[in-house]
């Protein structure tokens, strides 16, 4: 056998080889997306074939001499993403239902001094949570007539408050536009027919839920191994931009979310 023939059959094997290689990449790849689906709706609901019904706060405003229902562009962006990430996965969406008798799972994006539901959920499952504001901040939100006829019950105003949240004994400060923190929580709603999954992704400041929807985006496969099916809140600290900092904390909900919805 020559030498140029060796160098065409080495070249061959080394062809082969990047072929079979690059087929299989395809096949594990594809392996590995329809794995991260699967923990996807496992995380999302407890029957495995969640329809989720994704909000985001509205404020009302007038457009073209009508009052309508708006949102933040920086919200309707993060709606955007996660209604994205859903539609990669097969999960069926909606944005619209009655308010009042929801029956599909939830992922509300905002938090409860400005999303009508996560305020409700926050006053409903939450035992242990302040929200803590300069009174200045809090005439700010009472001025929206939207936001006024929330339950803001769990708000502490102080003029000379540092602002943040505290959860138990814990006191997490937010430096507007320097350092906030970012919420991911779910609780589990078992008063209905069937139990329903309800995400909660808001945080302090826009920076803070911008951070939220980030970390959830990212690490849903590690919500899902840490946490299964159970509920759960964890909080990781931004910069001011929404950039995550650090590690996540994940906090005992036995201590913070009540035990059952039907007791």
């Amino acid at each position: 056998m020559q030498v140029k023939d060796i160098y065409e059959i080495v070249g061959f094997a080394e062809a082969l080889c990047s072929i079979i290689s690059f087929v299989a990449g395809l096949g594990l790849g594809k392996s590995v997306a329809s794995n991260k689906k699967r923990l996807l709706k496992k995380l999302l609901s407890t029957g495995g074939c969640p329809r989720v019904y994704v909000s985001v706060p509205k404020f009302k405003s007038h457009i073209l001499d009508k009052e309508r229902d708006s949102a933040l562009w920086d919200e309707l962006d993060l709606l955007l993403d996660i209604n994205t990430l859903l539609a990669k996965a097969n999960i069926e969406t909606t944005t619209m239902v009655d308010e009042l008798s929801i029956e599909s799972d939830e992922i509300q994006i905002g938090g409860p001094v400005s999303n009508v539901f996560t305020n409700r959920y926050i006053n409903r499952f939450f035992k242990e949570f302040q929200w803590i504001v300069t009174e200045e901040h809090l005439e700010r939100y009472m001025a929206d007539d939207n936001l006024k006829k929330l339950n803001y019950s769990f708000i502490n105003a102080d003029a000379e408050a540092k602002e943040g949240f505290k959860v138990g004994d814990s006191f997490y400060e937010y430096v507007p536009g320097k350092k906030g923190w970012a919420i991911i929580a779910k609780i589990i709603d078992d008063t209905g027919i069937e139990p329903r999954t309800i995400h909660l992704l808001f945080g302090c400041g826009t920076n803070g839920t911008i951070g939220a929807v980030k970390y959830f985006k990212s690490s849903f496969p590690k919500i899902y191994r840490k946490n299964k099916q159970n509920p759960y809140i964890g909080i990781i600290e931004v910069d001011g931009q929404g950039g995550l900092v650090g590690n996540i904390s994940w906090l005992d909900t036995k201590d913070i979310l009540v035990s059952s919805s039907k007791e």
